[in-house]
This record gives structure tokens, sequence and C-alpha cells, in this order.
């Protein structure tokens, strides 16, 4: 049986989407996560020299590094 768009965005299909989209923030949020702790242990492994090219000094590359994942 075909179904026009109308009924497909109102159908049984929409529903079991619906269910699906929280876990979509989730998943987005621990990539965040893994994303932010894999950036701040490279940052904390640049020398001086690095860090002088970004921009960045020492001490502001130290306290960034040391923050949790969830900041």
């Amino acid at each position: 049986m075909l179904m026009d768009a109308k009924t497909r965005r109102t159908g049984p299909a929409s529903t079991s989407a619906q269910s699906v989209e929280p876990w979509l923030g989730w998943t987005y949020l621990v990539q965040l996560w893994c994303e932010r702790r894999r950036q701040r242990r490279a940052l904390a492994r640049l020398d001086d020299r690095l860090l002088r090219d970004i921009g960045i000094s020492k001490r502001r590359a130290k306290e960034e590094s040391e923050k949790t994942f969830w900041r």
C-alpha cells in the first residue's frame, strides 16, 4: 500500500522515530565529551614552542587540560 507524505508523517513510523530522538541527544553528548577529552590531552602534550605558535600560555593550557570532560 502506498502512503502519501501526510500519512507517513502521522503514521506509526513517526512514533518510533520520536522514541529514538532522545538517544540521539545522548549519543551527541557522549561524542562531545570524548572529543573534549581527546583535545585536552593533546593540549597537555604540547611544548612551549607549539603553545606560543597557537597563542596560548602554558598556564592557560594547563588550566584547560585539567578541566573535567563535561565542562
